[in-house]
Order: structure tokens, then C-alpha cells, then sequence
């Protein structure tokens, strides 16, 4: 039985097989493969709006909640 070290993710991983001489021709070329990795148009929209995390005390996350949903309702009315 022999080993293959190869690299998994950046780190150098042994496995075991019987290919000792094989070679992977994106390894060897670094072709980049097509999948995995940042997507145009992927993730979560950007807000209309700046905004920043902030911490607020438990027993107000109810009351904060209400009072961004109002501004939400009166952006979107134009009210503001």
C-alpha cells in the first residue's frame, strides 16, 4: 500500500491509494476549475441605506424591531 499526499483546501493531506505517479493536469496547469468561490450577483442585496450593527439591551430588541419596520413602511410611503 503507498501513499498520496495531496493538497486539500491548503493544507497538505495524506491519503492512501495505489496511484502513487498520478497527476492531476488542473493541479499541474492551476486551472481554475469553474465551481466554488464568489459569484457576480450572489449573496444578499445591499441595503438602500447605510446601516451598522449595533448592541441594544435584550428586553429592547422588541421595541427596536417595531420601530424599524415603522421607518421601513415610511421610507416606502415617502413620508420621510
Amino acid at each position: 500500500m503507498s501513499y498520496i499526499i495531496q493538497k486539500n483546501m491548503g493544507e497538505l493531506v495524506m491519503k492512501k491509494g495505489n496511484h502513487v505517479n498520478q497527476i492531476s493536469m488542473a493541479d499541474t496547469f492551476d486551472w481554475k476549475l469553474g465551481h466554488g468561490g464568489k459569484r457576480k450577483g450572489a449573496g444578499r442585496n445591499k441595503a438602500n441605506i447605510p446601516t451598522s450593527p449595533i448592541r441594544v439591551p435584550v428586553a429592547l430588541i422588541p421595541k427596536v424591531k417595531i420601530m424599524i419596520e415603522e421607518y421601513k413602511k415610511a421610507v416606502a410611503e415617502d413620508r420621510l
